[in-house]
């Protein structure tokens, strides 16, 4: 079998902002798994980061190219090993600010990933932080009595919410200082401005088809009106008892 990160790896939501730190955290975690925690990692707002690590990547690709015309050439000139510098200042300072966002300044996201030594202790503090159902609908209507209170363990007095960790890959690191609610409630609404747009066009056909048919039907009706009306006219010809030689005799 396969084995994943989220085999021995939780992801824990909801931490208190003032309470993210990577040592309480093991300390509850090693408590609630009854094993080893080998690691706690916290997550922290990293869009600013993100964004500047890609401008770094598209930097390094510029400077190896620049480097290595400059290497070609036999005798370089002095524009060649300026631009070559230019382009070695400008890795150096987002390299240095790269440095200082990983500092003391960064903020967390109320996310976190921890690693336990045996799948055991994940399953462990699985079932501990995410108790069945039945638990919940006890706890719900009976929790006022002692032994039938749904016994969450909660860390400085907040549940966290505790799921199996995704695989790091799978993580959109962009935006999880983005809470989960607010991600919910701009799919549902990204999701109901597309029902109510196809809503609107679909009525909107329906509308141009009982319009077209409603033109065609009065079409139809002036076109009949007309040939009546023709018809008619023939008539005093038709029905008089006159023939063609009284018409030319007249």
């Amino acid at each position: 079998a396969v084995i994943s990160t989220g085999d021995y790896a939780v992801e824990v939501l909801g931490i208190p902002m003032e309470h993210a730190d990577r040592k309480e955290l093991m300390d509850y975690f090693r408590k609630q798994g009854r094993g080893k925690v080998i690691q706690v990692e916290l997550a922290y707002e990293c869009e600013k980061y993100v964004d500047m690590r890609e401008e770094w990547n598209k930097l390094i690709i510029d400077y190896k190219e620049v480097r290595a015309a400059y290497l070609t050439k036999t005798a370089p000139s002095k524009s060649d090993q300026t631009k070559l510098d230019d382009k070695r200042s400008e890795l150096e300072a987002i390299e240095k600010e790269l440095k200082a966002m990983q500092g003391p300044g960064k903020k967390p996201t109320g996310v976190a990933y921890v690693i336990y030594d045996t799948e055991a202790s994940r399953n462990k503090c699985m079932q501990v932080h995410n108790p069945s159902i039945l638990w919940v609908i006890i706890d719900f209507f009976f929790g006022w009595i002692p032994c039938c209170r749904c016994a969450r363990p909660r860390y400085h007095g907040v549940a966290l919410k505790v799921d199996s960790a995704p695989e790091p890959g799978d993580v959109y690191w962009r935006n999880l200082h983005v809470p989960r609610s607010r991600v919910r409630y701009l799919a549902v609404r990204t999701f109901a401005l597309a029902v109510l747009l196809i809503l609107a066009s679909f009525l909107c056909l329906i509308a141009l088809e009982s319009l077209s048919n409603w033109v065609g039907d009065k079409g139809q009706e002036l076109v009949e009106g007309e040939a009546q009306g023709d018809s008619s006219a023939d008539k005093p010809f038709k029905n008089s008892p006159m023939t063609w030689s009284d018409l030319v005799g007249q």
